[in-house]
């Protein structure tokens, strides 16, 4: 009863270069299984998986597991996304469950953590650490930034951006801070004017569009109608670096039922604009 009551989620994990976002909600809840005895680093590590979905809208589900018999358990009952687990474990390592893993065919991946300043690595552990195929963190490098990179690096996803600017530095910026997203690789494509956005959009695909509201004397708000009228399946969001923005009553319509994103340039950082982009993706 207790599982059933649980959100349902894909628990199959796909690598970054299969998982992509198109025809699937992108930032679907993500299972994590913690495997440490030590209830207060667990605790830690917890908050600090929670704190950082919540910065970057990536939701995780988090489940603790005290040894490695009740790791077991939980993993019989369902899959999980990744694995956190402490090398050093009341009555075995978490080596022993690392193994279980790889030689059972799992593909999730596995961070291992450790609080000692010395341990002693066998062989195999340093050759999937070189093949990157295990991660390894101190618990004292355990910090929001340090593990939100490493999330990045083994959790990551592809969203294809076409970008519609007139201004090359405004582009490099967006660009830019996508590119600081720890769970979603942003390929960011870049149109200067609406005729080249066509041409892209005939000979290329994308998850998600942003125009820029004012494209020199073009509009980028009369663009999305156009693309509104022609059936365009592919999520929109619009922004602006302007005070006042004049938009159809068919557009702030969309915009306020959540069916067109928008955001203001003034207000744009890397959670702003990726959770803009998900959001609207959603």
């Amino acid at each position: 009863a207790r599982v059933a009551d649980r959100l349902p989620v894909a628990g199959v994990w796909r690598s970054s270069r299969d998982a992509r976002c198109v025809g699937r909600p992108v930032s679907q809840m993500l299972k994590v299984l913690i495997v440490e005895d030590d209830a207060d680093d667990s605790e830690t590590i917890r908050k600090l998986v929670r704190d950082v979905g919540l910065k970057f809208d990536q939701p995780f589900f988090t489940e603790h597991a005290h040894d490695i018999a009740t790791a077991h358990r939980l993993m019989r009952l369902q899959q999980y996304d990744l694995f956190i687990v402490d090398f050093y474990l009341a009555g075995g390592t978490g080596l022993e469950l690392v193994r279980e893993l790889r030689l059972a065919g799992r593909t999730p991946p596995v961070i291992l953590v450790s609080g000692r300043d010395t341990i002693e690595m066998p062989v195999e552990l340093m050759e999937w650490l070189a093949r990157g195929e295990l991660t390894f963190m101190p618990k004292a490098d355990l910090t929001p930034d340090a593990f939100a990179e490493v999330l990045r690096g083994i959790l990551s996803r592809e969203v294809d951006v076409l970008l519609i600017e007139d201004d090359q530095d405004e582009f490099k910026l967006t660009r830019s801070y996508l590119q600081l997203n720890p769970f979603y690789r942003f390929n960011v494509r870049w149109a200067s004017n609406l005729d080249e956005a066509r041409l892209r959009m005939r000979q290329e695909s994308f998850d998600v569009i942003l125009v820029d509201y004012m494209l020199g004397e073009e509009s980028g708000a009369a663009f999305i109608t156009e693309l509104i009228e022609a059936q365009v399946q592919v999520p929109i969001v619009l922004f602006s670096g302007q005070d006042l923005v004049q938009a159809n009553e068919q557009m702030v319509r969309l915009i306020g039922r959540r069916k067109l994103g928008f955001l203001s340039k003034a207000q744009m950082s890397t959670e702003s604009l990726s959770r803009t982009l998900i959001h609207t993706l959603n």
